[in-house]
């Protein structure tokens, strides 16, 4: 049988838009989307899928399953990653990001399923880093469990997106 996945592991591999639609709908922050682009001669083309999924604080921090760090650490641990998706026609690669108002526009503009938010807003309050920055800003669990009826829902009318390469 499978170990469990701890948290980070959980949001930092996979569910990271999970995590991010839930923090923006408790703290109201910005979503921040990090993408591989691929410097061509002809022209760069940037990976629509996203690697990464932060929530931006409003200091230029941002928030994700490993607390609150410096957006450029974010991209420092994730360019190993974007180097090895590199392909013969590429120059180089570098990032993009993009940016999204609130995890409602996130959802809209990504086609991004929010149902993981659900559990994600019921494992906030047990990460230390995550606890001690909604504590700061005056939240408590209670605050964080009723946002669950804030969350975005999933949009039925359009087809999946589909986004497969998610890694963090």
């Amino acid at each position: 049988m499978a170990a469990e996945r701890t948290f980070e592991e959980r949001y930092m591999g996979g569910h990271c838009d999970a995590l991010a639609i839930a923090l923006s709908t408790v703290t109201g922050h910005r979503i921040v989307s990090l993408h591989v682009v691929h410097n061509r001669p002809e022209r760069d083309r940037t990976d629509p899928d996203f690697l990464h999924v932060v929530v931006e604080l409003p200091d230029g921090n941002c928030l994700d399953a490993k607390g609150v760090r410096p957006l450029a650490d974010v991209m420092s641990e994730f360019n190993a990653m974007a180097q090895s998706l590199k392909t013969a026609e590429d120059e180089s690669v570098s990032f993009c990001l993009r940016e999204y108002d609130d995890a409602s526009t996130f959802v809209a503009a990504t086609g991004c399923n929010p149902e993981g938010a659900v559990q994600a807003l019921s494992e906030l309050m047990g990460q230390p880093s995550i606890r001690s920055y909604l504590e700061g800003l005056g939240l408590d669990e209670k605050d964080v469990l009723a946002a669950e009826g804030d969350l975005p829902e999933a949009d039925d009318e359009e087809e999946d997106m589909g986004l497969g390469f998610r890694i963090g």
